[in-house]
């Protein structure tokens, strides 16, 4: 962040940035697995959730009595349900020791892949990958989604709703001047159309992308950088 900002400007930037730490998360979780489901018990099922972004949609809707276990990644710094992990058992989502588990239920979001879901099938366990989005009307279709796989669609309801009285409060506060760039470690930004510059924006900062009317995933031109420096750097 430049040296020159505002000191109001950090203060708000500061005070908003929890609100929209979720959706950055759920952005991080991009999978662009096809979507499966499987056909279990009437009753809810008991989860087993075996990556990061599983993680995230399954201590999110379902209570701990309903979880066997969770990745290792729920209890890191960036999981924003960490606090919920507490205490759950963790895994590395092999198929020997999910069956070994027989739980009613894998999450997964890309660890495993197509061949684990197959193994799976086989011995009768379901699974469900939460599907692609690439904005926040189709994050909160996924999230509906994925409630109504695990038994657990009003809270996932009750939840949309929430989110949307927060984005339509966050949409209604005054932007700040402060421009940000995203960057990934291979030299890629998030363009006009993506979720990615979407909840920058959200979070209060103007975006580099914008500026140099980049649309979509991109190469970011660092001589354009140079000349349109950002004050602040998002990365990846």
């Amino acid at each position: 962040m430049s040296a020159t900002a505002p000191y109001k400007q950090r203060s708000f930037l500061t005070k908003y940035r929890r609100q929209v730490t979720l959706a950055s998360a759920l952005t991080a979780c991009f999978t662009q697995a096809p979507f499966f489901t499987s056909v279990y018990a009437a009753e809810k099922p008991s989860i087993v959730s075996i990556d990061f972004c599983a993680d995230q949609y399954t201590l999110s809707l379902a209570g701990k009595d309903r979880i066997k276990a969770v990745s290792f990644e729920a209890y890191g710094p960036r999981s924003f349900y960490s606090d919920r992990a507490e205490g759950v058992p963790t895994v590395m989502g092999n198929a020997e020791e999910l069956i070994q588990m027989q739980p009613d239920l894998v999450m997964r979001a890309w660890r495993g892949g197509p061949r684990l879901v197959k193994i799976l099938k086989k011995v009768g366990i379901a699974t469900h990958t939460p599907s692609y989005f690439m904005s926040i009307g189709q994050s909160f279709d996924v999230l509906l989604a994925t409630g109504k796989a695990i038994g657990e669609e009003q809270v996932a309801a009750a939840l949309i709703s929430s989110y949307k009285k927060r984005h339509a409060a966050l949409k209604a506060l005054p932007q700040s001047t402060l421009k940000a760039a995203y960057v990934t470690p291979s030299g890629i930004t998030a363009g006009t159309g993506t979720y990615v510059n979407e909840i920058i924006k959200l979070a209060g900062f103007q975006t580099i992308a914008d500026s140099l009317d980049i649309m979509g995933w991109r190469a970011l031109p660092l001589e354009k950088l140079a000349l349109l420096p950002p004050d602040v750097l998002v990365t990846s």
